[in-house]
């Protein structure tokens, strides 16, 4: 779900955020276009560390680190601010579906990674609609996405945590 928010909210809204700003549309553009770019390199080095440290801490690590974007937006009104966000929110921007689905099929197994995938996928777009709704709503009250993108640190914060504590070695299949 908390991914889903994130990942949504940003997606639609990080251009008007940063025209707000007071950046201009096609540097606005072009900075979501590099963070696309690099996304593509986040999501095969998510997966492959994931492999190598564990699953559960590079899940933590990308909430974690997407946290700290949002907040350099919020903190750091600057442009370079926006194409820091855009390299490093890019890393982390699809870092957690390969550590999701492999720590969805080794806790549960394989037989019914599908559904359970379907599930995960399931709540990661009931929180993009919802994020990019209610972000809409805030803006059009506030004139600010501030809140919405404060909001966002705080649920990555509690993702990272939460992924942070799972038992991946008491129950995964891997280790047994």
């Amino acid at each position: 779900f908390v991914c889903g928010m994130t990942v949504a909210l940003f997606s639609t809204h990080l251009i008007p955020f940063a025209t707000d700003r007071g950046l201009s549309p096609a540097t606005a553009a072009k900075a979501f276009g590099l963070m696309t770019g690099v996304s593509v390199l986040g999501s095969l080095l998510a997966g492959a560390v994931s492999d190598r440290l564990g699953r559960k801490n590079v899940l933590g690590l990308a909430y974690l680190i997407r946290a700290g974007t949002f907040a350099l937006l919020l903190l750091w009104q600057h442009e370079l601010a926006l194409y820091v966000f855009a390299v490093v929110g890019g890393l982390v921007w699809l870092a957690t579906p390969p550590p999701v689905m492999a720590l969805t099929g080794e806790i549960y197994g394989m037989r019914s990674l599908g559904t359970l995938g379907g599930i995960s996928l399931l709540a990661h777009q009931i929180g993009g609609g919802a994020s990019v709704w209610l972000a809409g709503v805030v803006h059009d009250l506030t004139g600010s996405y501030d809140i919405s993108f404060a909001l966002a640190i705080v649920a990555l914060l509690g993702a990272a945590l939460m992924s942070f504590t799972i038992a991946e070695r008491r129950y995964s299949v891997r280790y047994m």
